[in-house]
This record gives structure tokens, sequence and C-alpha cells, in this order.
């Protein structure tokens, strides 16, 4: 086609090139994905440890203010919490399904 050959070597170190660049990019997304995870949880600890203080304070503004903050929270983490899940899974799916490929 068009004049190009490819010979089984060439074909070979085009698939060789593009599993490396492929192998770079996962490491390079579960590396980074597993500093954000690391940066939720310290955030999870942080707030915990403070959010008491704000929500029983004795001044009505600053516990409504926390309240409202709280919901907010929840809804954050709880969202945060089930893509983490979807993502697990399907990573924990597509490994499976890659270990039964017979070559």
């Amino acid at each position: 086609m068009f004049g190009l050959k490819f010979t089984k070597p060439d074909v070979s170190r085009i698939l060789s090139k593009g599993r490396d660049f492929l192998g770079k990019a996962y490491n390079t997304t579960k590396n980074v994905l597993g500093e954000v995870h690391k940066g939720v949880n310290t955030f999870r600890n942080i707030y915990d440890a403070v959010a008491p203080v704000f929500l029983n304070n004795s001044n009505q503004q600053v516990a409504k203010g926390a309240r409202i903050l709280d919901g907010y929270y929840g809804k954050g983490i709880s969202q945060y919490d089930n893509i983490r899940n979807k993502v697990v899974s399907t990573h924990d799916d597509l490994a499976n399904r890659i270990s039964n490929i017979k070559i």
C-alpha cells in the first residue's frame, strides 16, 4: 500500500514501542492517582480531627457554617469513594481479562 513495506522486525519494533508507551502511561497514571488518594486520606484525617470543634462551637454562626461545610464534605467524599471504587473494579476486571488471554 503506497509503496511501504513492513517486515516482521518492523512490526515487532512498532508493537514493542507501543507496549512500552502504554506501560509508562499506565505506571504514571497509577502513581498520580496513588498520590491523589494519599492527599484525600490526609484531608479526611485532618477534617475528622477538626470538624467536631466547629460543629459543637457555641457560636451559632460558626456551627451553622460548619454544618453546611460538613454536608458538602460528606457529599464530596462519597462521590470520590464511588469514583475510586469504579476505577479499582474496572482495573481488577481488566487485569483479570488480560490474564485470561491465551497466546
